[in-house]
């Protein structure tokens, strides 16, 4: 099963990158009729699959190639997102038009064209100068139960750091200091705080900068997509463990007998032939006059959670702070 759906994403994504890159060469044909359709070809198959070629190649390839594939690779699903939205959009409104009116005028399609490039770059560069700053969204939630001798709880919840090539120690660093800066009473991490490759991880000893946050009840976090796309989670598990942090994968945690935190293995696990225990599995035991929280990477079926009395729910995977 595990294979089958590999076998259908690979030909999924080679069928939208084909029509991503057929939208590229009538830019680079009509502004640069002289470049080689041939080059224009292989270049962007292996910018394409630059990720994956970082990811399979990972343990025999030289460290520097793998590290340029990973950061190609790493801004190019960005841009293909970004290219594929919009050009579908615009061949919808383009077909709709066309139904109507009967309109072809191929120079500014290539003005289109061209925009719909310039425009994406400079998505791009904006994200990139933004990713350094750290957002910090805050809220005051009540819920309705007691909590041992506790009043009130300070969480600090952080998510979706890729730490890797491209989100480095120094970046892991400020964030800390960040989170210290809050006070907080635990630390929720709620997954993909590694960019698929924990070889950048262990190398720049980037547990060592968990190790500095100042939490009351500990540090706790979960697996996200990324981490399980990266294959070695014997490997993450451990590193999480010598940082100081509790990794929960389908795991329940009393904290202090006042409340407890529900850590769920990802959704995604089922690509790598898992399965996850229901909620329902992992609460049967659990006091539920006490708070519950659950960590969960990615925020789909909401439902479940309502329905087996959680209070609180932190997800990440979306990269939406509100």
């Amino acid at each position: 099963m595990t294979f089958i759906l590999i076998v259908v994403f690979l030909i999924v994504y080679a069928g939208l990158s084909i029509y991503v890159g057929l939208k590229g060469y009538f830019v680079f044909n009509n502004l640069l009729p002289f470049f080689n359709q041939y080059i224009y070809w292989t270049l962007f198959g292996i910018i394409s699959i630059s990720i994956i070629l970082a990811q399979v190649g990972k343990n025999f390839m030289p460290e520097l190639m793998s590290k340029i594939f990973q950061i190609v690779g790493s801004y190019w699903i960005a841009a293909f997102e970004y290219l594929l939205m919009i050009y579908a959009l615009v061949d919808i409104v383009r077909l709709v038009v066309r139904h109507q009116h009967k309109i072809v005028n191929k120079p500014a399609s290539l003005a289109f064209n061209v925009l719909i490039l310039v425009f994406v770059g400079i998505l791009l560069i904006y994200g990139m100068y933004h990713a350094k700053d750290t957002k910090i969204a805050k809220y005051n939630l009540n819920i309705d139960k007691k909590a041992g001798e506790l009043k009130k709880l300070n969480v600090v919840m952080v998510s979706d750091i890729h730490l890797g090539e491209i989100i480095d120690k120094n970046r892991l660093e400020k964030m800390v200091a960040k989170v210290n800066e809050l006070k907080p009473d635990v630390v929720l991490l709620a997954g993909d705080m590694i960019d698929n490759r924990i070889e950048p991880f262990e190398k720049n000893d980037m547990g060592q900068q968990f190790l500095n946050i100042k939490s009351k009840y500990g540090v706790y976090g979960v697996l996200g997509n990324h981490e399980l796309f990266g294959g070695n989670i014997n490997a993450v598990e451990m590193a999480y463990k010598n940082a100081g942090i509790k990794c929960l994968v389908d795991e329940v945690t009393k904290v202090e007998n006042s409340f407890y935190i529900v850590g769920r293995n990802d959704s995604s696990s089922r690509v790598n032939g898992q399965s996850r225990k229901t909620l329902e599995e992992l609460l049967k035991d659990a006091d539920k006059n006490l708070p519950i929280i659950v960590m969960d990477h990615q925020p789909n079926n909401l439902k479940e959670g309502k329905l087996n009395g959680i209070d609180i729910q932190f997800s990440g995977h979306t990269h939406i702070d509100k």
